[in-house]
């Protein structure tokens, strides 16, 4: 890495596209006018990372937490400056992670709420996996009351995320029952929504309310901000 480059490390795999939408938004993210002027990325996809929300259950997260080390150190041989974890539910272990690696993580929890505070929204509605609704982890803000689906709506959202992760899904018809699970969160007094799963927020472009939060946007933006505001020297870990 020559000095003065800033190297973004990802752990992909979590879902399978959620990895290559966030290099997608870092790149949408950079101004920049020449191939040379985009910010160097390192991907590592790991596809044998267990699912976060059934590790959470059955061992409280310790398995998935040693994987993404594992792909972490990985990275870390690459000279990254960075690390991003495009999964909200993994967050649910942030502090665990990055105590185990030398690396700087970006927490995409603390960047949601950076958002919600520059929105003014104190009651949100928060669409996610079970493992993010039981962990709390978007709760811990006193400010901030979070709405949740109902058991029956949390049915349909789980349905829908592990359709995403499948493949086997209409564009459409994710998008609109997505829509639909908003208009029922907003009903109920939500001021903002927060697609707090990478596989819904590949559908943030399609959705219609113009008061949807989305995690993976908004990590994908402070990397880049970090990238263009720090100088770094070659990182040898």
């Amino acid at each position: 890495m020559e000095k003065g480059n800033y190297r973004i490390g990802i752990v992909g795999g979590m879902g399978p596209m959620a990895g290559v939408a966030l290099q997608q938004l870092i790149i949408e993210n950079t101004p920049a006018p020449r191939d040379q002027d985009h910010i160097e990325v390192v991907c590592f996809t790991n596809p044998r990372i267990p699912d976060r929300t059934k590790s959470l259950k059955e061992d409280r997260g310790e398995k998935f937490t040693k994987a993404i080390v594992d792909s972490i150190q990985i990275l870390q041989k690459t000279g990254v400056n960075c690390i991003l974890m495009p999964c909200n539910t993994a967050h649910v272990r942030f502090d665990q992670i990055q105590k185990a690696v030398p690396i700087p993580i970006i927490n995409i929890i603390d960047a949601t709420f950076r958002e919600l505070r520059g929105l003014n929204a104190l009651t949100v509605g928060l669409l996610a996996t079970n493992g993010t609704i039981n962990s709390k982890i978007f709760d811990n803000s006193k400010n901030v009351k979070i709405i949740t689906p109902t058991s029956q709506e949390q049915k349909k959202v789980t349905k829908i995320i592990y359709q995403i992760k499948s493949g086997k899904y209409d564009n459409k018809q994710i998008a609109s029952s997505i829509d639909s699970l908003i208009e029922k969160l907003t009903a109920r007094g939500a001021e903002a929504i927060i697609l707090g799963c990478t596989e819904l927020s590949l559908y943030f472009p399609l959705l219609k309310s113009n008061r949807v939060v989305d995690p993976l946007t908004l990590l994908a933006k402070e990397a880049v901000d970090m990238a263009r505001t720090t100088r770094f020297s070659a990182v040898q870990w």
